[in-house]
């Protein structure tokens, strides 16, 4: 499904995310519309799921999946490139740089994750490096949680995330979710029960997306978001090592 000479050409990444305060009440007390928005769609949303009627906990449990009441709170990038390690032996050697909110508070996010990342992804377009990202469920979600709050941060968008005006086709970014769905629209697999049907191991192991914003805003083990984050990317690379005929194993 991957050519093996694909693998060097990839830029696998993931985020995570949270709700952009703590909790509603802090939210109403930064932006008091913006919090009257969140009422708003909750009691939309509540007509056909009850977990929306609590606007307050909905807040805390559903805005880490809406760019415009949420926060990216870290994101993990790797590469792959053939490598001898310590006997010689050739593998495919895994490289990781993740960037992480450890401040939180209104300008960390630019700071601390978008800044570091918009610059990130230049230096790689301008050193003329033909990349591809990667990951799993990124075209409905990372892709586009990722260009808006670039947007709404006042960060420049980089050449490689320029989705908008083009065609389905023209865009060259690999997502694993589509890859495995071949061709079936409406074939949704998670990236924990896609690793475990290629035995890649669980990404999962540590802690799950739901307790991200838990993590963030209550224990702050930051460092914790950043290794669950780093997981899933490494994942993302296993899995599409497994998808190429590679006789060479994978090393991080």
């Amino acid at each position: 499904m991957i050519q093996e000479t694909e693998l060097n050409s990839l830029l696998f990444f993931d985020l995570e995310t949270s709700s952009e305060y703590s909790t509603w009440e802090d939210l109403y007390e930064k932006n008091p519309r913006k919090a009257e928005l969140w009422k708003t769609k909750c009691s939309k949303m509540a007509v056909k799921d009850p977990k929306w009627e609590d606007y307050r906990q909905a807040y805390e449990d559903q805005a880490p999946l809406s760019a415009e009441f949420g926060r990216i709170v870290c994101a993990s990038f790797c590469y792959l490139t053939t490598s001898s390690v310590n006997n010689g032996k050739m593998v495919w050697l895994g490289k990781m740089k993740s960037f992480y909110d450890t401040v939180k508070d209104e300008n960390s996010e630019r700071d601390m994750v978008l800044k570091p990342l918009f610059e990130l992804l230049y230096n790689i377009d301008r050193a003329g490096k033909s990349m591809r990202l990667c990951g799993h469920n990124i075209k409905k979600f990372d892709i586009p949680w990722l260009v808006k709050r670039l947007i709404i941060n006042k960060v420049s968008v980089p050449v490689q995330l320029q989705v908008w005006g083009k065609k389905p086709w023209e865009l060259t970014h690999l997502d694993t979710g589509e890859l495995w769905s071949l061709g079936n629209w409406d074939g949704y697999i998670s990236l924990d029960t896609l690793s475990c049907s290629l035995d890649v191991p669980s990404p999962k192991s540590s802690m799950s997306g739901e307790y991200v914003g838990r993590t963030f805003w209550i224990e702050e083990d930051y460092e914790k978001i950043k290794d669950y984050c780093e997981e899933d990317v490494k994942c993302v690379a296993r899995i599409c090592h497994r998808l190429t005929s590679s006789d060479l194993p994978v090393q991080f």
